[in-house]
């Protein structure tokens, strides 16, 4: 009786579920027989899966990173090891340029064999390298297939062998405050869901750097405002819906008697009126 393709379909592939189960435990080192094209294929998924969870769990950890870090060269440092630390990436580096994009003020680094010194030298005596102008100048994903081969600009092309590199930059409401460029192994660079998880945690560090400016600017505005207000010869003073004094500065304090305005707050507005 003649073998359905069904049950020759199910031999070739308990056959080859069998060899790459021996090869997962070392048992080979070859692909050998009839399935071997499919044994690679599953390996070849297995592998990519593999690599997906990794970079999920970097992903992961970088989102939390973003919520409690409010500093931004504490951010980048901290971003750049935990993308790396996983093995997500084999490499990761983060710039951040001035408003005018024409220097570099912070640099975050991680994974890099050779160190990360030759690219900050380098940025300081010959500016930017070409993959870091090019991503600066574009809102969509960079991918440099052969960053060993065609990147002969930049110090760290020696750490790219077997690998591509990704970059974008990292902006947020049309603001650019940098570009993040991380290397991948180079089967892995046209994968749309490795490029999208890419793209993903490079818009969350630019609205984390955008959230950390922001704060900045807010504290550095109330700290100007406040100076303002306990320097000014005008008394003032704000009290709440109970008439409790919660804001006063040193001109309304003298003129009522105290030697500071901290003695003011806590007191009921009654109490500048009693006899």
């Amino acid at each position: 009786m003649e073998t359905s393709s069904y049950d020759q379909l199910k031999m070739q592939l308990d056959a080859a579920e069998s060899a790459l189960k021996a090869i997962r435990q070392g048992s080979v080192d070859t692909i050998i027989g009839d399935q071997d094209r499919l044994v690679v294929r599953l390996a070849e998924s297995e592998d990519r899966e593999a690599h997906l969870k990794q970079t999920l769990l970097s992903i992961r950890n970088v989102n939390r990173l973003i919520v409690t870090e409010d500093d931004p060269g504490s951010l980048i440092q901290k971003a750049c090891e935990n993308l790396t630390s996983t093995m997500g990436y084999f490499n990761a580096w983060i710039a951040l340029v001035d408003e005018n994009h024409q220097s570099v003020n912070l640099t975050g680094a991680a994974g890099f064999k050779t160190g990360f010194t030759p690219m900050i030298e380098s940025l300081k005596q010959d500016g930017f390298p070409f993959c870091m102008l090019h991503t600066l100048k574009t809102d969509v994903l960079v991918v440099t297939e052969d960053p060993a081969a065609t990147c002969s600009d930049c110090p760290l092309s020696g750490n790219y062998e077997g690998y591509s590199a990704l970059s974008h930059r990292l902006e947020h409401e049309g603001t650019v405050f940098g570009m993040l460029a991380v290397s991948v192994p180079a089967h892995f660079a046209h994968d749309s869901e490795e490029q999208d998880l890419f793209v993903e945690v490079a818009m969350d560090l630019g609205f984390a750097l955008s959230k950390i400016e922001t704060g900045r600017a807010l504290r550095e505005s109330e700290k100007r405002y406040r100076s303002l207000f306990e320097f000014m010869d005008e008394g003032f003073l704000r009290a709440d819906g109970n008439g409790t004094i919660t804001m006063a500065n040193r001109a309304i304090a003298l003129m009522c008697g105290y030697e500071s305005a901290e003695e003011m707050i806590g007191l009921a507005m009654t109490t500048l009126y009693a006899d």
